[in-house]
Parts: structure tokens; C-alpha cells; sequence
């Protein structure tokens, strides 16, 4: 089984790893430890240089154990058995795989170690670079072989493959997003201070193979906008951390990092609710309306963020309290050129008491540059409140436009009840019977003009 596999495969590991990584309790299932990242506080060089130095001198692996090792940091979370292939994101069943005596591995026929950063562009073959989980990945043969060592490139979207985008490219299709944070990583992990690598290099364009340098950097930038980190990403940097190399890829952890450091900073993005405030800042207010004592909350309502400026970010949007919202968590991003995106939200209070109740739903502007007041790090926040009221059980069924008061015109509906035809039982008057007689009557008035007369 794949799991006896996993066992065996971090055995590897654990052992060179264990005064490495040390216990540590995270907020969430794959963060990083507290302050793994507390030295990171400059921009653009001086922040690559500090995260170099947090992610350097990993505790390196060999290539031979990198065939146990990828069966672990690439596994299908839906089928233990299975590992996902680089580029195409297919499923492979290692289970019953078997050489070299090595479970899962068959000598590279049925998949082979992919370098997405291709050795031909600068790695070394002894040195901590080739073996590089972070750049490795598990690979259909045919597609590793069809790759090559081509850029990348292709606008996002489509299927994985070579494609002409100012030349022969490689589009690494549903992979984009990840592929485009291994070579952020890869740039910033090896400056060419370790022994037997070289200063890795990320450019615009379609460079020639004769160096260290790699391609299209415009299109990572895109692919990295268009596709954030998703759970798979996630928990393989957090395996690679905890069981074998115990360092992360600071471009998962913090997608927010990239503009400073590989697009120049100044990020001129601004994310607001409409009509912001000179720092960027805007309110809204979404008013769910009433509901009766006891009945279920009101439907969430649909409300739109929009992002402005030409430059993308990555936000952050946290419910507070009982605000309940769609899109959550801080690997949320609009892409380039002015964009909105649609948020339901709604507040998931008790109704079991009158009283109006509400919350809020605030989001963050991530990016860590800004090109003046109101954009990138110098946007405020953007806050939602959500609100609704709940109504006594007395006043509730009198109150045909629900603004909580009993007026002129919901006496004269109550009166047409009374003495309507509709007015003994069932229809739109039961809406009247406050006793709950399936008649509306004197003694429905009597509580009505007590409500409409008191204080």
C-alpha cells in the first residue's frame, strides 16, 4: 500500500531532518512555523536576499532518493495509491511498481523526475540544485521528453505543451500556477553562493539555453496571478519542509512577495467596494432585512469587489464574527487590468432573540509595494458590514413592508382582512391572525390597535 511506502520513504528522511525541524504548532494545516519568516521585512533585492538566506542550506537529499521522496510529495490526495504527474495532472497508480528495490518506481517507464528548472539551463549535477524537490517533479516520460528544456510560455489557459509565443515555448497548462512558484524558488534559492551551482536567472523572453537563464518571466508573472496555490501545492511545501529538505518556497506561503521582487514593486493596484476613500479604504453596508423570532436567518446577499490600476495582487478577505462569506483566506488574486469578482455574503446569527445583530467582512490589499497613497501596501482595508433584524413575534405578522413599524396603511390591509372576503381563514390574511385562530378577527384587532397606539 502507498501508505507503507510514505512510512518507508520519510524514514529516509527523519533522520537527518530531526533537529532540522522542530515541533511546532501552526495555525493552519500547511503554514509555515511562527516566525519562520520573521526576517523577511525589506522589498524587492533586499527581500530575495533575506529569503534566500532563510531557505538556504537545506539539508539535501540524493537523486537516488529523490524517486521515494516525490512519491510522497506528490501523492493524489484522493487515492493513496497514486501519485500526480508534472504538466498534465494525471493520476498514476504506483501501487504495484517495483525496482531497483524501490516500491512505486519501475527504472523511469512508467514516470521519470522532471527538473522544471531544466539541468541544461544552469544546474549542476552534483550539486544541492539537482536534487531540489522544490524543482522536482514526477513526470509522464513522453511529456519530460517533449518539454526538454524549453521557456515557458503561452498565455494562460489550455492545455500543457510547446506552443510559438515569441518563439517555441512550453505552456505548462493546470500546472501554470505552480510551475511559475518553483522558478521564483529556484531564482532566489541558488545566487550561485552554494558549491557546484550557478546564480539561476528568471527573463523576459526566450533566452537561449547557452547559460543559466530561463524564460518567459512576463508569462510566470501571469500564471501566477491567474492560478494561487491550492491544496495540493500546499501540502507538498509543507511535506518537503517537515520531512525531507526542512526548508518551504517562500511563493506559496506568500504569493504577495512576487511583485516586489520580480516585477520592480510600485504595485499600483487598488481593491475597493466602490467610491473608495483617498487611502483607498470603502464601507459598505448590506442590510439582510427582518425576520421573525425562531425562523431561519436571511438569504446571504451578492455584492461585488472591484480592483483597479493595471498591476495584479494577491487579497485577503477574513469574516469576523458571524459574517459569512464566499470567497475567504488570503490566496485569493485579480490578475492584470481593472477586474471585479462577486462575494456572497451573509451572517449566520441566531434568530431566537429580538434585536438586530451584525458583523463584518473585512479585506486586505496584500501586495507588500505600493505606487502612492490608495494602492498596493498603502490601500486600507475594505469593510463590510452585514446586518438584520430580528422582530418580536407580536409585531412581526402586522408589519407588511418590514421596517418595524405599525403604520396607517398596514391598518387599512388589516381592516380590508377583517371584512373582506378573504378575511375568515387561509389566503393572504392568514398573515394577520395573530392568535393564530385561522380567523382574523376582533380579537386579532385588539391586538393590532394595541400595537399601532402604544409606545
Amino acid at each position: 500500500m502507498k501508505t507503507t511506502r510514505v512510512a518507508a520513504a520519510r524514514a529516509v528522511a527523519v533522520a537527518t531532518l530531526v533537529t532540522a525541524v522542530a515541533a511546532t504548532a501552526l495555525a493552519g494545516p500547511y503554514d509555515p512555523p511562527p516566525g519562520y519568516y520573521s526576517s523577511a521585512t525589506g522589498t524587492g533585492a533586499t527581500l530575495q536576499q533575506q529569503l534566500h538566506d532563510i531557505i538556504d542550506a537545506h539539508t539535501v537529499i540524493s537523486y537516488n532518493n529523490a524517486r521515494i521522496a516525490l512519491q510522497d510529495t506528490d501523492m493524489d490526495p484522493n487515492d493513496a495509491d497514486s501519485i500526480i504527474l508534472a504538466y498534465s495532472l494525471a493520476s498514476l497508480d504506483v501501487s504495484g511498481l517495483m525496482a531497483s528495490g524501490i516500491s512505486g518506481w519501475d527504472s523511469g517507464v512508467s514516470w521519470n523526475r522532471e527538473h522544471t528548472w531544466p539541468r541544461s539551463r544552469g544546474i549542476d549535477s552534483s550539486g544541492p540544485d539537482n536534487s531540489d524537490l522544490h524543482n522536482l517533479r514526477p513526470c509522464d516520460p513522453g511529456v519530460n521528453g517533449s518539454r526538454g528544456n524549453l521557456n515557458f510560455g503561452g498565455a494562460f489557459g489550455g492545455s500543457f505543451g510547446s506552443t510559438s509565443d515569441g518563439g517555441t515555448k512550453w505552456h505548462p497548462g493546470a500546472d501554470a500556477g505552480q510551475i511559475a512558484r518553483q522558478m521564483f524558488y529556484m531564482e532566489t534559492r541558488y545566487d550561485g553562493s552554494d558549491s557546484s551551482t550557478t546564480n539561476l536567472q528568471l527573463v523576459a523572453g526566450n533566452p537561449g539555453t547557452s547559460g543559466s537563464q530561463l524564460g518567459d518571466l512576463d508569462r510566470l508573472l501571469e500564471y501566477h496571478y491567474a492560478a494561487p496555490p491550492n491544496n495540493f501545492e500546499l501540502r507538498r511545501n509543507d511535506v518537503i519542509h517537515d520531512f525531507w529538505q526542512g526548508n518551504r518556497n517562500p511563493f506559496v506561503d506568500h504569493p504577495e512577495f512576487v511583485w516586489s521582487i520580480f516585477a520592480g514593486g510600485s504595485n499600483n493596484s487598488q481593491i475597493s467596494l466602490g467610491s473608495p476613500a483617498s487611502d483607498g479604504s470603502s464601507t459598505l453596508l448590506v442590510d439582510l432585512g427582518q425576520v421573525q423570532v425562531n425562523d431561519p436567518a436571511p438569504a446571504a446577499q451578492m455584492v461585488t469587489l472591484f480592483k483597479t490600476g493595471s498591476d495584479p495582487t494577491y487579497y485577503e478577505v477574513t469574516a469576523v464574527g458571524d459574517a459569512t462569506s464566499s470567497i475567504t483566506g488570503r490566496l485569493n488574486a485579480f490578475r492584470q487590468s481593472p477586474q471585479s469578482v462577486s462575494l456572497l455574503v451573509g451572517l449566520d446569527a441566531s434568530t431566537a432573540t429580538p434585536g438586530v445583530y451584525s458583523d463584518t467582512i473585512v479585506i486586505d490589499n496584500l501586495d507588500i509595494d505600493g505606487a502612492g497613497t490608495g494602492t498596493g501596501s498603502l490601500d486600507g482595508d475594505d469593510v463590510i458590514t452585514v446586518m438584520f433584524e430580528v422582530l418580536a413575534d407580536s409585531i412581526f405578522p402586522f408589519d407588511d413592508n418590514g421596517d418595524g413599524l405599525i403604520t396607517n396603511g398596514e391598518f387599512a390591509t388589516f381592516a380590508a382582512c377583517m371584512t373582506g372576503p378573504d378575511g375568515g381563514a387561509g389566503g393572504a390574511c392568514d398573515n394577520h391572525d395573530a392568535d393564530s385562530d385561522l380567523d382574523v378577527d376582533l380579537a386579532d384587532f385588539t391586538t393590532f390597535q394595541t400595537l399601532f397606539t402604544g409606545p
